[in-house]
């Protein structure tokens, strides 16, 4: 039984990550590359909500005229 709730736990871990750089990527009001994702920079609150944090080295994507993506 510990097992499952370890298991769900990481996954749910996961998935809070995974929706984290999705938003990042696509969703927010200022595309964001997040270039640094490790264990270290997953931070989890008293509920064990996985939040991504240290954006030190992440990268601002703009959109040109064209519509092509640049980093900055």
């Amino acid at each position: 039984m510990k097992k499952a709730k370890q298991g769900r736990r990481c996954v749910s871990i996961c998935s809070d990550v995974a929706a984290s750089m999705a938003y990042l990527h696509h969703h927010s009001p200022v595309q964001v590359i997040y270039c640094d994702l490790k264990p270290s920079n997953i931070l989890l609150n008293e509920d064990m909500t996985a939040l991504v944090s240290e954006f030190g080295i992440s990268r601002l994507v703009i959109t040109v005229a064209e519509g092509n993506p640049v980093s900055e």
